[in-house]
C-alpha cells in the first residue's frame, strides 16, 4: 500500500509538472488576433532592413483605384535611391512568419496623376527616373506652399488640409519621393490588369538614417478633403502666374455685377486644366434672368463626360441651342489648355446663333444637336448678369423649399406680374472633381465686360473699369453625394531585419527569430536573378509586427525600438528548442515512471515471495504442532 501511495503521489507530481511545462511552452507562442478589417481598408506592408546607419525600406500597398488615378508619396529622412522590389519578398516572408490567424487585406483610394514638371518655386527636383510603369521624382522642398503647388501642378491631388503635415517633414529636412504611373503605359493591358486588382509593383528606397523609421504620418493625408478654409479657395501655379483651384464642394459667383451681356454676339475664354479623363460637370454659367430652367437668358458650359463639352445658350428672341464637342486627341491631361466659345446671330435666321469653338487657338467643329423654344419675356430679364463658376444657383421660396422663381398670371392684366422669392441661400456644385481655372474673359460684341486673372485674389475687372470681387459659396445642397472611401483604420504589417530584436509600441508581435545571411539572401530574387538584399553579417533577427491603426492615431512616424526581451517568438528554431526540451523532459519523466513501476513490481513480487515463504513456514509449523498432539 505504501508503494502504491508513493507511486500515486510521484505520478501526480510528474503529471502536474508536465502540464505546467506544456502550458508554459504553449503560452509563449500565443498571439492576440487583430480587429477585423474594414471595407476599402489600406493594406500597407513594409520590410525594413537596417544596418550600419543605412535603411532599406521595401514598400507594398494595396489600393482601390485604377492606373490613371494612382499616386504614391513617400517621405524619407535623406535622399533615397529608388529601385524595383518584388512581390516574392512579401510572399516568402508571409510563409516564413505567418501567425495563427490571417492578416486582413485592405484598400485605399488615391487621386494622384499627371506628368512631371518642375514649375513651382521652392522645390528642387533631385532626381527623376522610370521603373517599369512608374514615373518617379525625388524632391526637396523649401516650404510647404512650394511643395503643395508642385504636387498639384504635376497631377498629385494633394489636399490643402495636409500642408501642415508636409511642413513638419520639410522643417526636419526630409525629402519626398513622388511616384505615379507613366501615362504612356496606362493603356497597357498588363498595367490595367494589375491595377484592377488594386495592387502595385513594390519599390525599394535606400537612404541614410540614424535610426530605423517607417513614415506612417503621411498616410493620414489620404482621406482628407482638398478643402480651402471656409469662404476661400486655393491658388496654384496657373497658365501665367497664379490660377485658381476650386474644390469640388465650392462655387464661385459674382454678385450680379456684369453689365452689357449680349446674347446675340459675344464670346468667353478661359484656361482650364484637367487632372483626370473624367467629367468635371459645371464649369462656367452666366444667367441674366429672374427665372430658371428655360426661362432665362445666358449660357452654360459643361464637361458632361470624359472629354465631351457642351455649350448651351438661351436667348430672349430665339431658341435654346446646345452645341457639343469631343476633344479626343486634343485633350492634354494635366496641362493648361485655352477654351474659347463664341456666338453670333445668324444672318439668315435671327432665331439661332452661329457657335464656334477653339482649343489652344485651333478651331474645332461643333455638333449643334439640340434646339428648344425659350419662353423668356423681356420684362423678366435683369439688366445685370450673374456669372457662376463650378455650379448653379438655387433659391428658397417663402416656405423654405428649393424652387425656381414663380410667375403669377392675372387674366385681367396684359403684363406678367413677377413675385420675387426669399433671398438666394444656396449654390449647388454638381461635381465630383476640382476645377482648375485661370484667365477667364467675357466679351460682348468684342468688347470686354468681365475679366478674372486669379492672381492670389478673386478680384475681377468690369467693363466700366470698376473692380469687384467674386464670392465663394459652400455647396450646401447637391444631387451628388461624394463618397469618401477612406476607412477609420488601416492595417500596417512591418517586417524588420537587424542585428537585434526590435519592437514597436502598440503593435502585436507575431514572429521573432534568428535568421542567417544565406537564408536572407534566398528569400527572394529581383527579376529572378539578384538577391533582394546583400547582408554584411552572418546572423540577424527577423521580427514581424502588425497593428490595425486608427487614422486618427496616425500622428507620428514609427521608430522601432530595441527590445528588452531578446528571446525568440513563434520561430521555427525557437519552437524547436522548446519542443526538444519538452520532449526530453517527457522522456525523462516517463522513463522515471517506468523505472519506478519496474521497481514497484519487483518489490511487490519479492513481497509476495516472502509472504508465501512466511505462510509456508507457518503452515509447516502448524503441521508439526498437530503431529506432536497426536
Amino acid at each position: 500500500m505504501r508503494s502504491k501511495r508513493i507511486f500515486t503521489g510521484t505520478f501526480l507530481g510528474l503529471f502536474l509538472c508536465i502540464l505546467v511545462l506544456v502550458s508554459i511552452a504553449k503560452a509563449d507562442g500565443m498571439v492576440v488576433s487583430p480587429s477585423s478589417a474594414e471595407a476599402y481598408e489600406t493594406d500597407q506592408k513594409a520590410v525594413i532592413f537596417y544596418e550600419d546607419g543605412i535603411e532599406d525600406l521595401f514598400l507594398s500597398i494595396t489600393f482601390n483605384g485604377t492606373a490613371d488615378s494612382f499616386g504614391w508619396i513617400v517621405p524619407t529622412p535623406a535622399e533615397p535611391e529608388v529601385t524595383k522590389s518584388t512581390d516574392m519578398l512579401f510572399e516568402r516572408l508571409d510563409e516564413m512568419t505567418r501567425p495563427e490567424y490571417p492578416v486582413p487585406t485592405s484598400y485605399d483610394k488615391f487621386q494622384f496623376m499627371g506628368t512631371l514638371e518642375d514649375n513651382a518655386s521652392g522645390v528642387q527636383v533631385l532626381q527623376t527616373k522610370k521603373i517599369e510603369y512608374y514615373d518617379i521624382s525625388v524632391l526637396k522642398a523649401e516650404n510647404k506652399d512650394g511643395l503643395y503647388n508642385w504636387l498639384n501642378d504635376n497631377g498629385y491631388s494633394f489636399p490643402q488640409a495636409g500642408k501642415y503635415i508636409i511642413d513638419e517633414y520639410i522643417h526636419n529636412n526630409w525629402t519626398f519621393t513622388a511616384i505615379k504611373i507613366d501615362k504612356e503605359q496606362i493603356g497597357s493591358s498588363r498595367v490595367q490588369n494589375q491595377f484592377s486588382s488594386g495592387h502595385a509593383t513594390p519599390l525599394r528606397l535606400t537612404f541614410a538614417t540614424d535610426k530605423a523609421v517607417f513614415p506612417l504620418k503621411i498616410s493620414s493625408i489620404g482621406g482628407m478633403e482638398d478643402d480651402a478654409p471656409a469662404g476661400e479657395i486655393s491658388f496654384i501655379t496657373g497658365a501665367e502666374g497664379k490660377g485658381a483651384l476650386l474644390d469640388s464642394n465650392k462655387v464661385i459667383a459674382s454678385d450680379e455685377v456684369i453689365d452689357g451681356f449680349n446674347p446675340n454676339d459675344g464670346s468667353i475664354s478661359f484656361q482650364l486644366k484637367k487632372r483626370i479623363n473624367a467629367s468635371l460637370g459645371e464649369i462656367v454659367r452666366l444667367e441674366q434672368a429672374k427665372a430658371y430652367l428655360g426661362q432665362h437668358q445666358g449660357f452654360n458650359i459643361r464637361n458632361i463626360r470624359n472629354n465631351i463639352y457642351t455649350f448651351e445658350i438661351w436667348r430672349n428672341e430665339g431658341q435654346h441651342q446646345t452645341a457639343q464637342v469631343d476633344l479626343g486627341s486634343d485633350f492634354k491631361q494635366n496641362e493648361w489648355q485655352k477654351f474659347e466659345f463664341s456666338w453670333r446671330e445668324n444672318e439668315n435666321d435671327f432665331k439661332i446663333v452661329d457657335i464656334k469653338f477653339f482649343i489652344d487657338g485651333v478651331e474645332r467643329t461643333l455638333d449643334t444637336s439640340a434646339y428648344g423654344f425659350n419662353s423668356l419675356r423681356e420684362n423678366e430679364i435683369n439688366q445685370k448678369s450673374k456669372l457662376i463658376i463650378g455650379g448653379q444657383e438655387q433659391y428658397r421660396d417663402l416656405n423654405g423649399e428649393i424652387s425656381t422663381y414663380r410667375i403669377q398670371r392675372d387674366e385681367s392684366l396684359e403684363e406678367v406680374e413677377y413675385v420675387p422669392p426669399a433671398p438666394s441661400l444656396d449654390y449647388i456644385a454638381v461635381r465630383s472633381a476640382d476645377i482648375l481655372i485661370d484667365e477667364l474673359k467675357l466679351n460682348a460684341s468684342k468688347e470686354g465686360i468681365f475679366e478674372a486673372k486669379f492672381e492670389d485674389s478673386l478680384d475681377v475687372n468690369l467693363a466700366n473699369e470698376k473692380i469687384d470681387i467674386l464670392r465663394v459659396f459652400e455647396n450646401r445642397t447637391s444631387s451628388h453625394n461624394k463618397t469618401n472611401l477612406r476607412p477609420d483604420s488601416v492595417g500596417v504589417l512591418i517586417y524588420i531585419f537587424s542585428d537585434k530584436k526590435y519592437e514597436i509600441s502598440g503593435f502585436d508581435l507575431q514572429y521573432a527569430g534568428q535568421i542567417s545571411k544565406g537564408e536572407i539572401e534566398n528569400i527572394a530574387k529581383v527579376d529572378g536573378k539578384t538577391s533582394w538584399i546583400d547582408p554584411k553579417k552572418d546572423n540577424y533577427f527577423l521580427t514581424r509586427m502588425y497593428k490595425q491603426v486608427e487614422v486618427a492615431q496616425m500622428n507620428e512616424d514609427i521608430y522601432p525600438q530595441e527590445s528588452a526581451d531578446q528571446s525568440q517568438f513563434n520561430s521555427v528554431s525557437g519552437d524547436g528548442k522548446r519542443m526538444t526540451l519538452l520532449t526530453l523532459l517527457l522522456i525523462a519523466s516517463f522513463g522515471s515512471i517506468g523505472i519506478m513501476l519496474f521497481a514497484i513490481a519487483r518489490n511487490e513480487k519479492n513481497e509476495r515471495k516472502v509472504n508465501k515463504e512466511v505462510k509456508d513456514d507457518k503452515a509447516a509449523d502448524k503441521n508439526k504442532d498437530l503431529l506432536k498432539i497426536k
